[in-house]
């Protein structure tokens, strides 16, 4: 069987690739093929819809020749998606955003979720889309990562922490200023634990830049906290190391949103993560050993990281190795191919 992984995302497409590549397949992968047409494939795999319409998935022109190119294809392969948020990062205020995903999904003869929260927010969001093609494929990792790994011990020596220290970690980009707000007032009260925070978040730049003034408290607490910050993207020996050496890995939120990166990021490392507490994070984290607080609470936060500062972090670690250990695109891809029909099932014109 002869795949096309549709996106130009870097960051997991090796190991979405090698899943599929185990299996005996030919794997191409990028944008390119997918408007060219000068190949056939089985099976197209797609990710996010808003990409097909780079530059502007906020015009109608663009996204128009987005969903005709994916319906030419409907023609000719059998075409899936995994759903990675509700709407486009970037939504457009007058529906086009809602009219490109609805259409996408409409041409897609199977849609798959991460998790039982995604499949909600679809069906509600879009309730014409057919809810019989819609299923659970599992929760990705980002096992390629694991080749950067040496260990909590010799990730903090690279950083120069103490074994003894507790380190929480803000990682990845945050959604707005309020988040990084947050973040940093539950450290304020979070007086148990006295933590060593990382950080290496940014905000959006094309949303919400951080002003001068939110600038300058920012580097005030920084050097208040003796915060390790990191500035940019960061490669993925460095991002590794990060997570490594971390206690915990701290997800703001201020509100429901559907998935996050993080979550998978920690837990391919089996790092344990406090995260807010609905949808995606109470599905998969709620019997853990990992916390959860209420959203846009400070206190509930700081409570939150005081009471993981008192948990065994060997033993949380290895809880998490056991949670995680049927995540990952391996389980995603065969869950993926069972809902096809396996791969004899990729019949032009499915």
């Amino acid at each position: 069987m002869k795949i096309l992984v549709a996106t130009d995302d870097r960051l997991f497409n090796y190991d979405l690739c090698a899943a599929y590549i185990s299996l005996g397949f030919e794997v191409h992968t990028g944008l390119a093929n997918l408007f060219l047409r000068q190949q056939d494939f089985d099976l197209i795999h797609f990710q996010w819809p808003e990409e097909l319409a780079s530059p502007n998935p906020t015009d109608r022109t663009t996204v128009q020749r987005a969903i005709d190119c994916v319906a030419w294809w409907r023609q000719r392969s059998t075409l899936v998606c995994s759903v990675h948020n509700l709407l486009p990062h970037y939504a457009s205020k007058d529906g086009t955003s809602h009219w490109l995903y609805e259409s996408f999904y409409a041409q897609m003869h199977a849609i798959g979720h991460f998790n039982q929260t995604s499949r909600e927010a679809v069906a509600m969001t879009f309730p014409a889309v057919s809810a019989e093609k819609q299923f659970i494929h599992g929760m990705n990792l980002y096992s390629g990562l694991r080749r950067f790994s040496a260990g909590r011990t010799e990730a903090r020596k690279a950083l120069g922490i103490a074994d003894s220290r507790f380190v929480v970690a803000a990682i990845g980009q945050l959604r707005s200023a309020a988040e990084l707000t947050l973040v940093q007032d539950a450290i304020d009260r979070a007086t148990d634990s006295k933590p060593l925070p990382i950080f290496a978040s940014r905000l959006p730049a094309r949303r919400q830049p951080l002003s001068a003034w939110q600038s300058y408290r920012h580097r005030k607490w920084a050097r208040r906290h003796a915060a390790l910050e990191f500035h940019g993207f960061l490669n993925d020996d460095v991002l590794v190391r990060l997570i490594e050496a971390s206690d915990a890995i701290v997800i703001p939120r201020l509100k429901r949103q559907m998935n996050t990166g993080l979550l998978p990021l920690a837990m391919t490392f089996a790092t344990p993560v406090i995260a807010p507490d609905f949808g995606v994070y109470t599905e998969l984290l709620g019997t853990s050993e990992n916390e959860l607080y209420t959203p846009d609470d400070a206190n509930a936060l700081a409570g939150a990281i005081d009471r993981m500062a008192h948990k065994p972090a060997e033993a949380l670690r290895t809880a998490n190795r056991e949670l995680s250990s049927q995540w990952g695109w391996d389980f995603v891809v065969r869950r993926i191919l069972d809902q096809i029909g396996g791969p004899t099932a990729a019949v032009h014109g499915r």
